[in-house]
């Protein structure tokens, strides 16, 4: 199906009518994060990740100590009358799972105000109404809602739990008998009043900021969205350009792409309205504080277009690829009501440059669009973007991301190895009281820990394992000649150097699929519905790639030798999956002693279907090395990992974009071309919907503050991630 430009903006429906506000809470609290706690159950270490131990904390206010005393809090500590604040936070408020409504219950309920109750000492039948509870359920607001499934630190299965953040209104506190409560950071905290965010009245779409030509928004993934979102909201005249189509179009090109095996290079899993992240897990969680201005700001924003009330509280949110569909119309619909202009199968090919500065975009079509301001918002996949960047000498350095496999195991083994096979059974494939189990894995693999996982894996190798003295000889050679500072063969870790190896973008109860937006490349990624009631579990188990791995490519490619050496790997996968975007795949046992597939593979969720092919020698030796010390490593913290039951698949190469766009860290334009504000994940500054959705809500309302003289200073820190992408 040929791409058609439609100018969804003169239809200008109307805002569906079910768009709801946020719900109202008793009181107004501020959320801000105290230095040292968690601000997600990441973070946090809980909702079913890598089994860790955990020590019993003792629960203050029993005996003869103060309500909400405590010994073993962390960081300073103060005492402070009970009603000194509107409301306090209560961190780690446990509630045991059978207890529990369970993972789809999110309000206060009698188990939760008991163990409430008892984690602040307030004795029953403290409250002023004879036989109820001690707090009454108008005065709790649930603000987090973990699953915790850990085991104790001998390893003994311990009984699974709900963790709860909630904050209680200081009055109702008072009314149970508190008269004082010690503040403990990331314990017990005071919440002081939160100021009212001004009220930005919608947009009249006669009333935009007066200038002839308008910013365009190039995409209209999470970044794409939120930028033009902001602008339109501030009156600020925006054309959004998206490659793809709609997502009730795009929806019939993927299923074609299933029953024909045809990609149409223009409307996929990669391109097209709501960019890759449409078809995935539609993972909530960042790296960014859940409790930060500009996430609690996204996830409000996408509550009101149709999200579940579980993304606001949820510890590990997600919304499914049924969802976002929905979700992504009904923002579709109040982007022109705010009067934006959006244009499907509008291809922009090339940026347009006069005097140094952009001067508006050529698509592919043919036609220009006037604009001295563009937000260039690309998915990962924007290769030809990248060129065009490229041919105009805008700044662009090419930076790590990773590349791997999916790995694939019966999502029934995933719940057992998780909970334990009594509580497995709660989790009845989506529809019982426990969350579907996943994992987070990660390994950092120092050279000598990859060669010595490479001579085990030769040494119990069999005469006809690949993994032989000729695999592993050259690894020693050159994690030898990097001790000696002599640098080692291209891509070998530097001394004292790891390489991560994780797991990324887990779908429990999901499906693989395939991403390539070419046919004679094959890369893959994972989605789940929102239910999430597949027969299987898959994640990425990726590898990071370092600069001396696309070493070899500088010379032809400059800095999109990242970008080059992702092809490479993708035109491998598909010429030993045969073509017709069937994948090669191998057991993790086989790949693990270096041997050919063992046939019939275990069944797989890939539709389009998969080829025994060896794949332990897909990647490079020193690559293959660090996954065989990770799967060990995963191995023994979940065994059974790396059983026979577990199935890699190839290729999983578009993790992050090789390359981020360089930009102003103030004005957030191109440092060397004015007029272009590079934004989000392809621009190589977010990693997920909520951290790109974020980036386009900063790019957005800079450029807002700008045009329209108007708008606070924005505090950069807010959008601060824990790490890099």
């Amino acid at each position: 199906m040929q791409a058609i430009s439609q100018r969804v903006g003169t239809l200008r429906p109307a805002v569906r009518p079910h768009a709801r506000a946020r719900r109202p809470v008793p009181f107004l609290i501020a959320a801000a994060t105290a230095p040292g706690a968690p601000s997600t159950a990441q973070d946090s270490g809980r909702d079913n990740v890598v089994k860790q131990p955990r020590r019993r904390k003792s629960q203050g206010g029993s005996g003869s100590r103060r309500p909400g005393s405590g010994s073993n809090g962390s960081g300073s500590s103060t005492w402070a009358d009970v009603q000194s604040t509107p409301a306090w936070r209560v961190f780690g408020v446990s509630v045991p799972a059978e207890q529990d409504p369970g993972k789809d219950e999110f309000g206060v309920h009698p188990a939760l105000l008991a163990a409430l109750a008892r984690k602040l000492g307030i004795r029953a039948g403290s409250s002023d109404s004879a036989g109820g509870p001690a707090l009454p359920a108008s005065a709790v607001r649930v603000v987090r809602k973990s699953f915790d499934a850990r085991i104790s630190k001998g390893g003994d299965a311990m009984g699974k739990s709900w963790a709860y953040l909630v904050d209680v209104d200081s009055a109702a506190l008072a009314a149970a008998g508190l008269r004082r409560l010690q503040e403990r950071p990331g314990q017990l905290e005071r919440q002081q009043q939160q100021a009212q965010e001004p009220s930005r009245p919608a947009a009249d779409p006669g009333s935009a900021v007066s200038r002839d030509e308008p910013v365009v928004v190039v995409g209209s993934g999470p970044a794409g969205l939120f930028a033009a979102l902001e602008l339109a909201e501030a009156g600020v005249k925006v054309v959004l350009l998206e490659r793809g189509q709609p997502v009730e179009v795009r929806g019939k090109d993927i299923g074609a792409l299933f029953v024909r095996r045809r990609v149409n290079p223009e409307s996929n899993l990669c391109y097209g309205e709501g960019g890759a992240g449409t078809w995935s897990d539609g993972k909530l969680t960042t790296r960014i504080g859940r409790n930060s201005d500009p996430v609690r700001r996204v996830l409000d924003t996408l509550y009101r277009f149709g999200a579940p009330e579980s993304v606001l509280v949820s510890g590990k949110p997600h919304l499914g690829t049924d969802r976002l569909v929905r979700i992504l119309k009904t923002f579709r619909e109040h982007l022109i009501s705010l009067g934006c202009e959006v244009r499907f199968g509008a291809k922009v090919e090339d940026i347009v440059v006069q005097g140094g500065r952009v001067a508006g975009v050529k698509l592919a079509d043919g036609s220009t669009i006037a604009a001295s301001r563009v937000v260039l918002a690309p998915g990962h996949s924007a290769r030809g973007l990248y060129r065009a960047l490229l041919r105009h000498d805008v700044c662009l350095t090419p930076k790590p991301f990773a590349v791997g496999f999916r790995i694939e195991h019966p999502q029934e083994l995933i719940n057992r190895l998780q909970y334990g096979p009594a509580d497995a059974e709660h989790v009845q494939r989506g529809k019982g009281p426990y969350p579907v189990a996943e994992y987070r894995l990660a390994a950092e693999i120092s050279a000598a820990q990859a060669v010595q996982a490479a001579a085990a894996a030769a040494g119990v190798g069999s005469d006809r394992s690949a993994l032989g003295d000729g695999w592993y000889q050259p690894l020693l050679a050159g994690a030898a000649a990097g001790a000696d500072g002599d640098g080692g063969q291209e891509g070998t870790e530097q001394a004292g150097g790891t390489r991560g190896v994780y797991s990324f973008c887990m779908c429990p109860g999901g499906q693989i699929v395939p991403t390539s937006t070419d046919e004679g490349e094959l890369c893959i990624n994972g989605m789940s519905f929102s239910r999430r009631d597949s027969k299987w579990a898959n994640s990425a188990l990726v590898v990071t790639v370092q600069p001396g791995d696309w070493a070899h490519l500088g010379g032809a490619h400059g800095p999109l030798a990242g970008m080059a050496l992702q092809q490479e790997f993708e035109r491998e996968a598909a010429r030993r999956g045969g073509g017709a975007f069937v994948a090669p795949a191998q057991r993790v046992s086989d790949f693990l002693a270096g041997r050919a597939p063992r046939e019939p593979l275990p069944a797989s969720s890939y539709r389009l279907g998969v080829k025994a092919s060896p794949l332990h020698d897909f990647y490079p030796p020193h690559m293959t090395a660090a996954f065989v010390a990770a799967l060990a490593r995963f191995d023994r913290q979940l065994p059974g990992f790396a059983s026979d039951a577990a199935l890699l698949h190839a290729a999983e190469t578009r993790t992050s974009a090789p390359l981020r766009i360089d930009r102003h860290p103030d004005s957030l334009q191109s440092l060397s071309l004015a007029g272009l504000y590079p934004c989000g994940e392809g621009a190589g500054y977010a990693g997920g919907i909520v951290s790109s959705a974020v980036d386009g809500l900063r790019v957005g309302a800079t450029l807002a503050a700008e045009l329209t003289g108007s708008g606070a200073a924005l505090d950069g820190a807010a959008y601060r991630v824990k790490g890099s992408y």
